[in-house]
């Protein structure tokens, strides 16, 4: 286990084998479940704040190191990051069995099922989600987060405010840095990842874009047999993107910065936040 791991859960160790309770915690039903973890409901038995309570079992983190590596990051990462419309930590905590992350309670609907459900977007309600996820990016890369698997499954809905949830492959850049981990959900990842190249922040303005195309569009731009293989995606961006004709030709100018092959030459958080689709 690496020492920065165990510093973070040394900090607020809490000597309970109680399956129903954790700290202040009241541990309810379950909530949902990953690969290497449950989320339960949670209550503070002070305050009686509603809350998540993601556990994760010590015998799955020491043995898998993507498992431990993936919650390391999340508590780094979350720890960092101070944001409205991201999910914030409330508590991390350890029993002899499980590692407990304590976060706010999303109440909405994944912003992906809300995108199936709805169906194309019009610019006008894009464009609301895309201010908040242009704020979003803009704070994590000014301290330093990259968070290298936005899509929207990992935002929530609440009314009209979307909030980033899951950290679990974030990455740390100093300035003058790169990452070079092969990472993300294929079909958000941006070309330099897929070519192994080194990489910085621009791969999660790639991602914004391709959030930005699927809710115009209700589809991504690769078709399902393609979506099996990396090679057939990777191809398939290098050959460009198509942009709908009923798209403006304001949002077609943002997609096209946002989509560019060349990291260098692609918007970044600052960029997008004052580029005039959005202040429309």
């Amino acid at each position: 286990m690496s020492s920065a791991f165990e510093q973070i859960f040394q900090e607020s160790f809490v000597p309970l084998d109680s399956h129903k309770r954790v700290g202040d915690y009241v541990l309810g039903r379950t909530i949902g479940e990953g690969s290497f973890s449950t989320v339960r409901l949670g209550r503070n038995v002070n305050t009686g704040e509603q809350t998540a309570i993601k556990i994760i079992p010590k015998k799955t983190a020491l043995k898998k190191q993507s498992a431990r590596r993936r919650f390391e990051r999340e508590t780094q990462a979350l720890r960092i990051v101070h944001h409205s419309n991201i999910v914030r930590l409330l508590d991390v905590m350890e029993t002899d069995g499980n590692y407990y992350i304590i976060l706010e309670l999303m109440e909405g609907e994944n912003f992906n099922s809300y995108l199936n459900r709805k169906g194309p977007l019009e610019e006008r309600e894009a464009r609301v989600y895309m201010r908040q996820m242009a704020e979003i990016v803009h704070h994590m890369h000014s301290v330093g987060v990259v968070h290298r698997d936005l899509k929207p499954d990992n935002f929530i809905l609440m009314r009209a405010t979307i909030k980033l949830v899951d950290f679990g492959l974030s990455g740390f850049l100093k300035e003058g840095s790169t990452l070079s981990t092969q990472c993300g959900s294929p079909t958000y990842t941006a070309p330099e990842i897929f070519a192994l190249r080194p990489y910085t922040h621009a791969v999660d303005m790639w991602s914004v874009g391709m959030i930005l195309y699927m809710m115009l569009c209700n589809a991504l731009p690769f078709s399902p047999e393609e979506r099996k293989s990396h090679r057939h995606i990777y191809n398939r961006i290098l050959r460009g993107l198509e942009l709908p004709r009923y798209i403006s030709p304001n949002c077609k100018d943002l997609l096209s910065q946002l989509l560019k092959l060349g990291a260098d030459e692609r918007l970044d958080a600052t960029g997008l936040l004052q580029h005039t689709w959005l202040k429309t």
